[in-house]
């Protein structure tokens, strides 16, 4: 009992001579000694209704930037033209709370359906940890534009892109951002997307869960952008969709869900599903 007060007794003694406010003005060099405070992990943002809350059913507002590197290998080099420290660091000093992670289809999945590139996922460890370190939320996105490069664009890997007869007799389509979206050989093959139901979307599924697995217990995931400007196809199909959009969500949402039907991502994102 003795030896157990004495050594209750030093500990006491030992976190206030650690305290700054305790310590006199010539014990710098004894604070430095002092074992640094433990850093206690936020919970996850969880959603309630339309919000985003944390632990304490507070509503958080983001205010982010986006973070996407669109060539290959689809992740910043840590470097001046990639992202850095410093540039985490002006993150904070700027008032950004929130960054989206451009974890890109083609850089989880780049040669098959249910092949990981674990190497890919390694690489934006990097700045994921440095954003986590400075108390930044992440957002994990699926990002595309266009598709692939044979619609100048980037982020859907080339087996999963479907072309159709209109690419074949048309070819690629040389318009630029954002205007090849309005092209039929876009429209076919984002229409040819939705309506996949075999290896196509398995793979999609697959690589969420491999970004779901990697990344579930990070304190500062915010959640999941399933597919970039999924978009909605045709001309003639948007017209559809205008009197009857209910059935065209269907279709769309038909392929988000395969990214939610892994159990990692239903897990964190705590979906009800209808």
């Amino acid at each position: 009992m003795i030896i157990l007060r004495l050594s209750t007794l030093a500990l006491i003694g030992t976190l206030l001579a650690c305290s700054p406010a305790a310590a006199p003005p010539d014990a710098a060099g004894e604070l430095a000694n002092c074992p640094p405070p433990p850093v206690r992990a936020p919970a996850q943002l969880r959603r309630d209704g339309r919000w985003l809350v944390d632990q304490h059913n507070r509503v958080v507002l983001s205010h982010g930037v986006n973070l996407v590197w669109k060539n290959p290998p689809f992740v910043p080099p840590d470097a001046a033209e990639g992202f850095t420290a410093a540039d985490a660091d002006w993150l904070v000093e700027h008032g950004f709370n929130t960054v989206r992670i451009g974890t890109l289809w083609v850089g989880v999945s780049p040669d098959a359906p249910g092949e990981i590139d674990l190497a890919y996922l390694t690489q934006w460890q990097r700045v994921i940890d440095l954003l986590a370190e400075r108390g930044i939320w992440m957002l994990f996105d699926f990002h595309q534009d266009m598709l692939g490069p044979v619609y100048q664009g980037e982020g859907v890997p080339e087996w999963a892109i479907l072309e159709g007869v209109s690419t074949t007799a048309l070819g690629s389509p040389m318009f630029g951002f954002p205007f090849n979206y309005f092209t039929p050989q876009v429209s076919e093959a984002f229409d040819n997307l939705w309506a996949e139901r075999g290896a196509v979307r398995d793979g999609y599924r697959d690589a969420w869960a491999a970004v779901a697995q990697r990344w579930r217990n990070q304190p500062y995931s915010m959640g999941y952008d399933l597919l970039n400007e999924p978009w909605i196809s045709g001309a003639l199909e948007y017209q559809k969709s205008r009197t009857n959009l209910s059935n065209h969500e269907k279709v769309v949402l038909s392929l988000l869900e395969e990214g939610l039907s892994a159990r990692e991502v239903s897990e964190r994102l705590k979906l009800s599903r209808r």
